[in-house]
């Protein structure tokens, strides 16, 4: 057997197999018999009938099999022989064969790319930190938000208002009502928002909505899902508005603090370190896309859109116009994991390292004090993590950009938006109380 490997892209190969004549055609001869012994024929008892009959009668089908079966036979033999390293199922792009003659198969498989850098250590890197001030602005309004009271209106419906709803429709031929809650909000309910902005208490309105969203309003009925539209109406129950505290003296006081001044300036105190661990990892990321945008690789596009097929199937999402949404979004997180990982991979070949148990106790050092935790919480909580066989490679990830990134010049971005803060990463102070204002009335989560 003869393999010919013609690289496509450095993430992608097309491999032409050619077979001999005389290995295709006894190959096939012993699947044509071996396919007889199962095929009744007319006149014939069960095996018996004439092979150029079964052919006849057959072949089309007896021949698709065979490709089958004999393709993945000379395609493994040729990945052991040629050490071909794929990342899915092999893609069959022709097959061409006529009896007495050599098959050939052409075949494409995507690899991990290869990657060869340009410049990895003193690059001048654009990154866009987060400023001290607008951190601790974001914090305080977050303490605005916990301290919240909500109170109930009966009319003007605004925008992020929490409105209870009573829906009704028909349901697989069966009359349905379902109370429903949501915070009317222009970009997660569109349709809803614009239908109950200004209207009051007792006021009605009809919506055709997707069907997967009336699944979602009435996930307490059994339903089935199909594609289209219901048209469901929509009754105002009630409305409850949420009421923020001015920032003034009054409310730095209710969190026993002396004034707003000594409020900001303690807050201020408590985030500049963690600012600080913010901004070096605002760094980190600006490195990894340099380092990709300065030495670009392509990407084994099918297996990530294999893969982000398989992520969504899991949400049936039948809506056409949905899916298509979340598959951008899924694909696109894919692909970023997929460029850490590659890049991460090859810098861990350039720089070569042991990790000591120093240089574990740096990075939970870091962690832990991003996430407002002690060092002994954060194992704990990361118990699992800590364990696991990647935990170390980590570790080794971080020491190596952390090592690149010292030799970096990082200049702040023009034109660009700044970082704004991420919730999961927002600072976060002790407060010096908890406790609530005056007004007992509490917050509900948003939905």
């Amino acid at each position: 057997m003869q393999v010919d490997v013609k690289a496509i892209n450095s993430a992608k190969k097309e491999i032409l197999l050619t077979i001999e004549a005389e290995r295709t055609q006894n190959a096939y001869n012993k699947y044509l018999g071996k396919a007889a012994r199962d095929i009744s024929i007319q006149g014939f008892r069960p095996g018996k009938a004439p092979l150029a009959m079964v052919e006849r009668a057959y072949g089309e089908k007896i021949r698709d099999y065979f490709y089958k079966d004999f393709v993945d036979e000379v395609f493994t033999e040729a990945a052991k022989e040629h050490d071909f390293h794929y990342l899915m199922q092999p893609e069959i792009k022709d097959i061409n064969w006529e009896k007495g003659q050599e098959m050939t198969i052409k075949v494409e498989i995507e690899t991990e790319p290869e990657i060869s850098f340009k410049q990895i250590e003193g690059l001048t890197v654009p990154y866009n930190p987060l400023a001290l001030e607008d951190e601790v602005e974001h914090y305080i309004e977050e303490l605005r938000k916990e301290n919240a009271t909500v109170v109930d209106v009966d009319k003007d419906i605004a925008e992020n208002d929490e409105v209870e709803f009573e829906v009704k429709c028909s349901l697989d031929g069966a009359e349905a009502m379902q109370n429903y809650t949501t915070h009317v909000n222009t970009q997660h309910e569109p349709q809803i928002t614009e239908a109950a902005l200004g209207k009051q208490v007792g006021d009605s309105f009809s919506l055709k909505l997707p069907h997967d969203y009336i699944h979602h309003i009435f996930k307490d009925h059994e339903h089935q899902h199909h594609d289209g539209e219901t048209e469901a109406g929509f009754m105002i129950n009630a409305i409850r508005r949420t009421r923020l505290p001015e920032i003034d003296d009054e409310f730095a006081k209710d969190l026993e603090f002396d004034n707003v001044k000594e409020m900001r300036k303690k807050i201020t105190s408590e985030l500049e370190e963690k600012n600080v661990l913010k901004n070096k990892n605002i760094k980190i990321n600006a490195l990894i896309t340099k380092l990709y945008i300065d030495n670009r690789f392509d990407l084994p596009e099918n297996t990530i859109q294999y893969i982000a097929e398989q992520e969504l199937n899991q949400y049936n999402i039948t809506d056409a116009q949905w899916r298509k949404y979340y598959e951008v979004q899924i694909r696109y997180q894919i692909m970023q994991d997929f460029i850490n990982m590659y890049l991460m991979k090859e810098l861990r070949k350039q720089y070569p390292m042991e990790v000591t148990e120093a240089d574990i106790a740096v990075y939970i050092e870091h962690e832990a004090k991003l996430s407002d935790q002690s060092i002994e919480e954060w194992k704990e909580k990361h118990k699992k993590l800590m364990e696991d066989e990647n935990f170390k490679e980590t570790v080794t990830n971080y020491l190596i950009l952390n090592k690149i990134a010292d030799t970096c010049n990082f200049e702040i971005a023009k034109d660009e938006p700044a970082e704004t803060p991420a919730e999961e990463t927002e600072a976060k102070p002790k407060k010096k109380s908890t406790r609530k204002p005056k007004e007992k009335s509490e917050v509900k989560a948003e939905e």
